[in-house]
């Protein structure tokens, strides 16, 4: 009986030290988990900076587009181009 009872103390120690063990990773996941959360909030905050900068390019370069034509009609129409003597 003394054997049972010796052998039932042995697995509540160890069993035990399994759920403190568990405990200690959990608390380790939680703070693997807000870890993970606010580099997501600091990754979607990144990703609207990219939209607006990739945004804000594309309407520079469709800007330079138009001034690069409108210099080009201006030119035009300011010197006419001249015929070489003959």
């Amino acid at each position: 009986m003394e054997a049972i009872e010796g052998r039932i103390v042995e697995m509540i120690q160890s069993l035990t030290v399994k759920v403190d063990g568990m405990r200690t990773m959990s608390s380790r996941l939680e703070q693997i988990d807000n870890k993970l959360e606010q580099y997501g909030d600091r990754l979607e905050k990144m990703q609207v900076k990219v939209d607006l900068s990739m945004t804000s390019l594309g309407q520079v370069q469709m800007e330079q587009a138009v001034m690069a034509k409108a210099m080009k009609a201006a030119a035009n129409q300011v010197s006419p181009p001249t015929s070489p003597p003959s």
